[in-house]
């Protein structure tokens, strides 16, 4: 029987949650009270503030195939031209490839995803606008071209933005916060045109930024050589809005506060009479959701959920987040909705509240910050770090950017010098070496950006996880009540990850360690377990409580860089005496997991039936405590991957132009395989 969805919205998160949830089988009916964006003239009449698209969002492009066909839109943007009366300075973001945005027209890109909706067979009805909200059916009642409909679905997105119908009917007879504030200043769109000569009037391939304390203004770069400047003023006085009527004041506050845009922009005084301001709004809320007895819900998404102002650049971003991290949620829970619905508002809502937050405070940066000359000498003092010392403090000087992960830290006592004994990488007491082994040097451990060695235990921002232990941990005088039951089992599970995968088995049917990374990870003060009390029986229920680890374990440091490799987080299940379940559900998540760039192990006493790669009769999966381990994948797993199309395709995504030269042939074969069509 078919699932019906229906969303409320055709912007940028209305589409393309249409797009997710037409891929995994639902019906999907859009309303918009807006007309067509592709009709004639739109793209012309429309306002909105240009869009810098970062990692986040540029996952969630990808993950439904759209990335590579929206490229030709985008122009990377590698840094801040900021321009000062003295001239002009260039601040990059970031040193390495990936450290940039990219700058694309919204109108450009929500066509492109109306446009992808269409093809997957979604329904759009234009210029329906929403009168009612029934929680009950759910079933929304808009007014079209027709006359009023009641239209119902199994869920209704509500994705109409930041003053949204949905979210004020969602709240109608019930108790809910709602937390909207308006910024006291407002902005207008201009255009920097090309020059005469059909040339960029200004380096396109930045973002540029006019600071002031009595106006900004930030242009972004188009596909066409052109940049859409967003002017920012405050409503009110003088020198805002209200003030600058007139063309003659319009020119002379130009002509001293931003004097380089009169030549930027000929017919300046021109464009900025001709447009009306707009506001700047940000929103929060709860609850996000609300389900039904029969197992039907409605869900807020993006600006109708958590609305920012545009200073952190991060808007779109966070709502293509929400639309990945809610088909995560769906899949994880595909019979459950309600559950479904909260493991989302679970998961996201935290990271808005601080992305709210960071957007005003980036308002401040961007105003007045930019002109400092102390704040332009500590921008070069960090990018001259993170040349010296790339892995240690690249992450911790792109905390405050668009990718913050929050993290709450616990006190705990100061831990002795060292590990306790038995819990360091040591090698298999039975293992005999086949070649010796020059000594090496312990690895230096992994800071945490605002964690100082020794003095806190990592916890999770929301409680849904229970804290993350490190063998140091076990220096102090007592755990964490949450973890203090079960010391004897995460002790016992680190001496195996010690002397078992971080040695050589004589059964393993190679030389090295069992596991490669095991040793370097310890050393490196990255491998974390946690524990969770109870027995599951359920594989939805597991894949749902990992959904925060492994949310968690994308944000914990170091996201990037070498050493993001060694990054292991080991889920315990101490009371589980029925190991299959643990088995199911590493089956049931592989695939997404993989699509993710992330592997999941599954371990327990049993073991696992899966043999060996070097030795079929060796069953290397044992360990003393049933566990999930999530880590990285890396270029050398196609060999766990190799059996299902799915996992060697999101392989092949990830790491088709570095494969391993021991790997060649075998992924090329792969390879060749996917793209023979069934039954040729």
């Amino acid at each position: 029987m078919s699932r019906h969805a229906l969303v409320v919205g055709s912007g940028l998160a209305g589409s393309l949650t249409a797009v997710y949830l037409a891929r995994r089988g639902y019906l999907v009916r859009v309303l918009e009270r807006r007309g067509d964006p592709r009709a004639p003239g739109v793209r012309e009449e429309g306002r909105s503030i240009n869009l810098g698209l970062s990692q986040r969002g540029i996952v969630a492009l990808r993950e439904i195939g759209l990335l590579e066909r929206l490229a030709p839109l985008t122009v990377p943007m590698r840094g801040r031209v900021v321009h000062l009366p003295d001239g002009l300075r260039f601040q990059p973001y970031g040193l390495a490839e990936d450290q940039i945005l990219h700058s694309v027209l919204r109108h450009d890109l929500n066509v492109a995803l109306v446009d992808e909706a269409e093809r997957r067979g979604v329904e759009f009805l234009w210029g329906h606008r929403v009168t009612a909200v029934d929680r009950a059916k759910p079933a929304v009642t808009a007014l079209g071209p027709d006359g009023e409909e009641v239209h119902t679905a199994d869920l209704v997105i509500g994705a109409d933005g930041a003053f949204s119908a949905v979210r004020g009917h969602l709240g109608r007879g019930r108790r809910v916060d709602l937390h909207q504030e308006f910024l006291e200043w407002g902005y207008k769109e201009l255009l920097i045109p090309v020059g005469d000569d059909g040339r960029p009037r200004t380096e396109l391939r930045a973002l540029h930024v006019w600071p002031g304390d009595d106006g900004l203004i930030v242009a972004h770069p188009n596909a066409d050589g052109s940049l859409t400047a967003t002017v920012f003023l405050p409503f009110d006085g003088e020198h805002g809005f209200a003030g600058l009527t007139e063309p003659g004041r319009v020119r002379d506050f130009f002509a001293r506060r931003f004097p380089d845009t009169l030549t930027l922009i000929p017919d300046v005084v021109e464009q900025f009479l001709d447009h009306e301001p707009a506001s700047l709004v940000t929103v929060r809320t709860s609850p996000w959701h609300s389900t039904t007895d029969e197992g039907r819900g409605i869900v807020l998404i993006g600006d109708a959920a958590h609305a920012v102002y545009p200073f952190f650049g991060q808007g779109m971003n966070a709502a293509f987040e929400d639309c990945s991290t809610l088909d995560r949620c769906l899949a994880a829970h595909p019979h459950d909705l309600p559950r479904a619905l909260a493991a989302f508002e679970a998961a996201r809502k935290p990271h808005t509240d601080v992305l709210a937050e960071l957007s005003e405070r980036n308002f401040v940066e961007l105003r007045d910050k930019l002109r400092s000359p102390l704040f332009l000498v500590r921008k070069k003092v960090d990018l001259a770090l993170h040349r010296l010392f790339p892995p240690q403090v690249g992450a911790a000087l792109h905390a405050d950017r668009a990718h913050h992960r929050p993290l709450r830290r616990r006190p705990r006592p100061c831990p002795a010098a060292g590990p306790p004994a038995g819990h360091g990488p040591r090698r298999h007491r039975n293992a005999r070496r086949r070649h010796p082994r020059r000594a090496r040097r312990p690895l230096p451990r992994h800071p945490i950006p605002g964690r100082k060695e020794g003095d806190v235990m990592l916890v999770h921002p929301t409680g849904q996880a229970h804290p993350l232990v490190e063998p140091a941990d076990f220096a102090g005088p007592r755990l964490p009540e949450e973890v203090a039951a079960h010391e004897p089992q995460l002790r016992a599970v680190f001496a195996w990850a010690g002397e078992y995968l971080g040695g050589p088995h004589p059964d393993l049917g190679r030389r090295g360690a069992v596991c490669p990374f095991t040793d370097t990870s310890l050393q490196r003060g990255l491998f974390y377990l946690s524990v969770r009390a109870g027995t599951p029986s359920d594989p939805d229920e597991l894949a749902a409580l990992l959904l925060h680890y492994r949310d968690w374990f994308a944000g914990l440091e170091p996201r990037t860089g070498p050493g993001a490799q060694f990054k292991t987080i080991l889920v315990l299940f101490p009371d589980l005496a029925e190991f299959g379940v643990v088995d199911r559900t590493q089956e049931l998540l592989k695939a997404e997991y993989t699509r993710l760039g992330l592997m999941l192990g599954e371990f327990h006493p049993g073991p696992p039936q899966k043999a060996g790669l070097w030795n079929p009769a060796f069953r290397p999966l044992h360990s003393p405590v049933p566990l999930l381990a999530i880590r990285h994948m890396v270029p050398t797993d196609f060999p766990f991957l190799r059996d299902d199309d799915t996992t060697v395709a999101a392989y092949l995504q990830r790491f088709g132009g570095r494969v391993p030269t021991h790997l060649r042939d075998e992924v090329r074969a792969a390879a060749d395989r996917l793209s023979t069509p069934a039954g040729s």
